[in-house]
């Protein structure tokens, strides 16, 4: 299921379960400011509570029934290798329920922000006749008929009113929307609105706010001594006109039968705020059972199916045991002796990730049928060892990636850098190799007497028959020493070859020497 989908119906639960309690508790009430707070503040947490990490906050990490694997990738994530589409299934453009879906949608929110601006610019371009100044509203007459209503503080009213002995008792009413700010919550709905016009229960919250601004108004009127017959009859005559603008608040807009008898509706009591309590339990069940679905497996019904076979590059032979992971997941399978692999993903668009010890990590995105050929990676062996006989250095470089070449080749023998079983020297690991040369190395008297020292670094290649050949300097200090280190390397005696596959291959190496003078 869709992500974004999801959190739509997890908001709307929410909605309708705290609107629930609103409407059949409180909606009755005359605690006007409370059930105005507990709208919004339900509203806001409806929007909020599915997207907060409930699932690592209260519910401990799941144990996997299986073993996780970790890929190590190059510095842009995922190494560049041949990827071949053999028959993608559903890669080609078709329009599906979804995608429908998210027409509509989309179609929707774009109408709802045409008609917000269209509205914005009528209020811009209306016809001004006159300006006036009550407290710290500014009433702007206008040539149309319409209801009177107010944006923060400006009131817009028609130019017949200006001289009508009950505008005062309409500036009264729109000075108490100014002064309680309920021009902040007509924004926040209408923000919510415009991109979650699908969800039924979002109208409704805006219903009862504008109701609640209403009643709240109407009260204030009322409570500077205005009769409650004569303040409805002046209702009643504002029926007639156009509403000109939807973010604002309007003297007469929400005329209802409610709206008359909330105005004699005796006081609730002060207890009646404890029904708000309500949504407490409604707020703990939704944060179980959210935090228990956030802890779950991917959501979706929708199986897709990746598949294919992985091979070598440079020999199209099949990679056995190749990592094959659903990116950014724990689900993930290896390929068989033919090189062979499926793997069931739930998301359309799934990036799937193929690593082998001494390839270059490649990937593929989506469903479909695909040959993923791996070149193969080279690491320049250099410095020290660990006690475990890898090459420091080169584990460095595999995590952060290197460049993408073919291995060298000496005559008819290929020489590999990276093989199953390493060449070993004398039944240890390198570092015993290191400590032979060192030893063996016969520092030249004329380099010691011109005080000529630093590190020679050798590259040299351990061949199939476990003989130590084609010795070079790569990196030289003088002729005298780098002759010397090149002596020393031939002086090792034979290795215990390395294999590849169960054959015996020629394996390269490089190695330092170092010259070192005394401190006098």
């Amino acid at each position: 299921m869709n992500n974004l989908l999801l959190y739509f119906l997890k908001s709307g639960i929410a909605m309708a379960l705290f609107y629930g309690i609103y409407r059949i508790f409180m909606e009755k009430e005359t605690n006007y400011s409370l059930n105005r707070f507990y709208l919004l503040g339900t509203l806001v947490l409806s929007l909020v509570l599915p997207v907060l990490p409930l699932g690592r906050i209260f519910m401990p990490e799941p144990s996997m029934g299986f073993p996780v694997i970790f890929i190590n990738l190059d510095d842009q994530g995922i190494g560049a290798s041949a990827v071949e589409v053999s028959n993608s299934s559903g890669r080609g453009f078709r329009l599906d329920g979804m995608d429908l879906a998210s027409i509509i949608y989309v179609c929707g929110v774009g109408l709802l922000l045409a008609t917000f601006l269209a509205q914005s610019l009528r209020l811009i371009l209306i016809r001004r006749v006159g300006k006036e100044l009550y407290g710290p509203l500014k009433v702007i007459f206008v040539e149309k008929k319409i209801i009177p209503f107010s944006i923060l503080n400006r009131v817009f009213a028609s130019r017949e009113l200006l001289e009508d002995p009950k505008m005062n008792t309409i500036l009264d009413h729109e000075y108490a929307h100014y002064r309680l700010l309920h021009f902040v919550d007509l924004l926040l709905i209408e923000f919510i609105i415009i991109f979650q016009w699908f969800n039924p229960f979002i109208w409704l919250y805006v219903r009862s706010l504008k109701e609640i601004h209403e009643y709240q108004a109407d009260a204030a009127v009322l409570s500077r001594g205005e009769g409650t017959g004569t303040y409805q009859a002046l209702l009643v005559n504002q029926l007639t006109g156009t509403e000109v603008f939807r973010l604002a608040n309007a003297f007469s807009k929400s005329l209802t039968k409610k709206r008359m008898i909330m105005m004699t509706r005796m006081k609730s009591k002060k207890s009646a705020w404890l029904k708000a309590l309500l949504a407490v339990p409604v707020l703990a069940a939704l944060t179980i059972v959210y935090a228990a679905n956030a802890s779950g497996p991917p959501a979706g019904d929708d199986t897709y199916v990746v598949k294919g076979k992985v091979v070598e590059a440079e020999t199209g032979d099949p990679l056995p045991g190749v990592s094959v992971v659903w990116k950014g997941t724990t689900t993930g399978t290896s390929t068989d002796m033919n090189g062979e692999y499926l793997l069931e993903v739930k998301d359309k668009n799934a990036v799937v990730v193929y690593s082998f010890v001494g390839f270059v990590t490649a990937s593929t995105m989506g469903a479909g049928d695909f040959t993923v050929k791996l070149d193969r990676k080279v690491f320049n062996i250099s410095g020290e060892w660990d006690e475990s006989g890898s090459p420091e250095k080169s584990s460095k470089k595999q995590a952060t990636g290197s460049k993408d070449v073919k291995p060298p080749a000496k005559g008819d023998e290929t020489v590999f850098i990276i093989v199953e079983d390493m060449p070993k020297f004398q039944g240890q690991n390198f570092n015993a190799c290191k400590a032979y040369v060192q030893e063996h190395v016969e520092y030249p008297a004329k380099a010691k007497d011109e005080g000529i020292q630093g590190k020679v670094l050798v590259e040299f290649v351990v061949d199939a028959k476990g003989k130590v050949a084609d010795a070079r300097v790569v990196k030289g200090v003088d002729p005298l020493l780098d002759k010397a280190a090149l002596v020393a390397v031939y002086s090792m005696p034979a290795w215990e070859p390395g294999t590849q596959r169960g054959k015996t291959v020629a394996v390269q190496f490089t190695i330092p020497v170092e010259f070192k003078l005394p401190k006098e």
